[in-house]
This record gives structure tokens, sequence and C-alpha cells, in this order.
């Protein structure tokens, strides 16, 4: 990260903050808050936030999302698997919560069940980049190439 952009981060954590200290009870505050530290790669810091989103909101498909894609890039695949499907129960015409699902299946080793999830993602969210482009890599794996 560029240090213009880390500093853009660091004075929005600022402006966020503040935010919060007026509108405690904000749950989209602390979601913005949160993701801000994740983009500053202060996961724990971030997630924390994310969690007060959730408590203050539960019904958020997206803060559901951004806690399973922490946990998934620490390894944690059973709790990032909790957030994926909460967050697809919530929203089902998102597709990223259904390719999070995939890729943890991917990481567990249940190839088809991945499939399943991606090709899930294409048919509800036929805008989702993310499902194309594993549904692609999946069909170079079976061709070889």
């Amino acid at each position: 990260m560029g240090r213009q952009s880390q500093d853009f981060l660091v004075r929005k954590v600022e402006r966020l903050r503040r935010a919060v200290d007026r509108c405690p009870k904000s749950a989209i505050l602390f979601q913005g808050l949160g993701r801000t530290y994740l983009q500053l790669g202060l996961v724990e810091e971030g997630r924390r936030f994310l969690v007060r989103s959730l408590e203050l909101d539960s019904s958020d498909p997206w803060t559901n999302l951004y806690l399973g894609t922490t946990h998934y890039q620490e390894g944690d695949y059973q709790a990032a698997l909790n957030y994926f499907q909460t967050a697809h129960l919530l929203d089902r015409a998102i597709g990223m919560p259904l390719v999070g699902l995939g890729d943890c299946f991917q990481k567990l080793g249940m190839r088809e069940r991945a499939k399943f999830y991606y090709d899930q993602a294409t048919y509800l969210d036929p805008e989702c980049v993310p499902s194309y482009t594993r549904l692609r890599k999946w069909s170079d794996l079976d061709e070889g190439v």
C-alpha cells in the first residue's frame, strides 16, 4: 500500500471514530470502521468493530461476509463457513457469500461441493465476477491446462 493510500485510510479511521462517538448505535459506521482497519491490515481491530456492527444489526449480510473473509484468510474455515452461510441466508441475491462457501469447501478438499457453490453464485448473481473466475480455473483444471 502506498503512503498516500495509508494516510488516507488513517484519516478515514479518525473521521469514522468521531462519527461513532456521535452515533454509537450506528451499525454502518462500525462496519465502515472495521473495513477500514482491515484495509490497513489491522485484522483484530477490524474484526472487533465488525462484531460490534453485527451486535447492532445482525441482519446485515455484508458484515457477515467481511467477517467470514477475515476468518477464511486466517485459515479458520469453519468460522468462515458459518459467516458466509449467514450472509447468504440474509440475502440470497448476493453471490459473494456463495463464492466464500465454495472457497472454504475447496480448501477443505470438497471440490464438488465447492463447484456447486460457484455455480450457484453465477446463477443467483450473474454480475458476481469472482464466481466466473473460480469456475474458469475449475474448467482449466479439468482440461489439464
